[in-house]
């Protein structure tokens, strides 16, 4: 695989033409992967700390959302955060590529999820007041594709939260090719904060919320505990801004509105 840039906005992409594999290789292997070959390492196995984390995402929702409504979670697995989200009293549902996550889901959690196609018929039209995309916009062929759907389902003056990898952290420079996020052919879209703004403003999204995420190294399975320590630190609330001036978190969340 090659890396791509853009000379106009800086975004990184790798260009599959075609021979991509997704719609068909997330399936149950990737979801239950035993090693870090590719996908994810027990997901199922963490969905309790997956919970948790998402429980924390809604709440920052909820902070400028108070009043629940309709909630519609792009690229939503198995369905964690929208079994969250209608826990919580939303009215939740997810859409998937993965045949197997949606299943899996529907089966076990009891959600209502749906592959691409069949959310238009299921949905009626209808329009939510917030969208979400977790850990997602990375994995697409077509991030504009992504974004023309996502205008056209949530409601002018909806909220649109997102979050991604961020290509021109400190850690991403400082690893080159090595850097922890790079993993075609599941990773295809490598944006900063620069072009992630870019393609926001491009389908009527305007930013007003953002935060960094995540920690600008990763550590092997024998510093877990050292991994998780230092993590905890860079997200303490009163080093938070120093450490985003010094670009040392490698990930970017991301709260739009849709304009009216």
């Amino acid at each position: 695989y090659k890396m791509q840039v853009c000379q106009d906005c800086s975004h990184r992409f790798i260009n599959v033409s075609g021979n991509s594999v997704i719609g068909t290789d997330y399936d149950q292997n990737y979801y239950k992967n035993d090693d870090l070959s590719g996908g994810y390492q027990n997901y199922l196995e963490k969905a309790e700390i997956r919970i948790k984390g998402f429980q924390d995402r809604l709440f920052s929702i909820q902070r400028l959302r108070p009043n629940k409504g309709a909630i519609l979670d792009f690229g939503c697995a198995v369905g964690l955060f929208v079994k969250v989200a209608k826990e919580a009293g939303w009215q939740a549902k997810g859409i998937d590529v993965s045949e197997w996550a949606v299943a899996y889901g529907k089966e076990h959690f009891g959600v209502d999820l749906y592959l691409p196609d069949q959310l238009t018929v299921a949905n009626n039209g209808h329009q939510f007041d917030v969208i979400t995309m977790w850990d997602m916009i990375e994995h697409v062929e077509n991030p504009g594709e992504l974004m023309k759907s996502a205008a056209k389902w949530i409601k002018p003056g909806g909220l649109l939260c997102l979050n991604t990898i961020n290509s021109a952290s400190l850690g991403a420079t400082l690893s080159g090719k090595n850097w922890r996020h790079i993993a075609p052919p599941h990773h295809l879209q490598y944006f900063t904060k620069k072009s992630l703004t870019k393609l926001l403003s491009e389908h009527g999204f305007r930013i007003i919320w953002q935060q960094d995420d995540g920690v600008f190294f990763s550590a092997g399975a024998n510093v877990v505990g050292l991994k998780g320590k230092i993590n905890s630190f860079l997200r303490y609330w009163r080093i938070r801004g120093l450490v985003s001036k010094l670009n040392l978190l490698d990930e970017i969340t991301i709260f739009a509105v849709k304009n009216d």
